[in-house]
């Protein structure tokens, strides 16, 4: 399965979840709506803050939290 097509079959796999509709929009789309649209280009700048703090990303940020250690308690006495 190619990846447009897991793309497609992970939005349908979502609309169907949460009976919303799911829209996507390809960076390409984005480039071209930022040129025609002025409002929507002037909200893009309101948040360049992000582009200044684009890296790679980091897996073990995604493990952060309370709940999340790598051991699991067992029960000895039961």
């Amino acid at each position: 399965m190619d990846v447009y097509a897991r793309s497609l079959f992970r939005q349908k796999e979502l609309e169907d979840e949460s009976k919303l509709d799911v829209s996507i929009i390809y960076e390409c789309e984005i480039y071209r709506l930022l040129k025609e649209s002025t409002e929507m280009s002037a909200y893009f700048d309101r948040y360049k803050m992000v582009e200044k703090h684009r890296r790679p990303l980091n897996p073990r940020e995604a493990l952060y939290g309370i709940n999340l250690e790598k051991f699991k308690q067992l029960n000895m006495f039961s």
